[in-house]
């Protein structure tokens, strides 16, 4: 922890995939063609299931028929994902109903910390675009049952360190000149 912000694990990934199952099988997502298509700091898993639209997902009242599903939404990622693990879901589907082209799959970030990850109930998580997430919806609406296949292959490193690069230039003058930057997104 640095001051207020306290820093995540250490995470790396490596591959992703989101399938429709049923009521037919075709791939959705790829994180080979869409890197963003796995949520920052998602656990490895693979899980497949039923999916159900909890909307917002912002109260516990939404996750009602969470336990044993895969809840699809686009509220807050934070607040969804800590209500789908305390409410029994396998895993989650974010999108974002603002986001334009329809097909952009969108950045979402999950707040996992070393606590979490010893606790160990932690589940996949994936993003979809709007188009994919309209499809779903679509299909709930009907009166079935769209069943998923989500793949993520992650790890976290609970040592991970930030390598810093430093450089000296030759030059005349008291002056001192810094560059600084930072990589905190796929």
């Amino acid at each position: 922890a640095y001051y207020l912000f306290k820093s995540p694990v250490g995470w790396e990934i490596m591959d992703g995939e989101l399938t429709l199952l049923k009521p037919e099988t075709k791939s959705l997502h790829r994180f080979i063609d869409t890197p963003t298509m796995v949520a920052t700091y998602s656990p490895a898993g693979i899980v497949e299931g039923e999916v159900i639209h909890v909307g917002e997902g912002m109260s516990p009242k939404s996750f009602k028929k969470a336990r044993g599903r895969i809840v699809l939404a686009y509220g807050r990622p934070e607040a969804v994902y800590r209500l789908a693990v305390k409410m029994g879901a396998t895993a989650v589907i974010f999108y974002d109903k603002r986001l334009t082209p329809l097909d952009a799959v969108p950045y979402k970030r999950l707040p996992i910390y070393k606590s979490d990850v010893e606790r160990g109930d932690l589940i996949p998580a994936v993003t979809a675009s709007q188009r994919t997430a309209q499809q779903l919806i679509s299909i709930l609406e009907r009166g079935d049952k769209p069943v998923v296949r989500i793949r993520v292959e992650s790890e976290y490193r609970m040592d991970a360190v930030i390598p810093v690069v430093s450089s000296f230039m030759d030059g005349e003058g008291e002056e001192e000149v810094w560059l600084t930057a930072h990589l905190c997104h796929p």
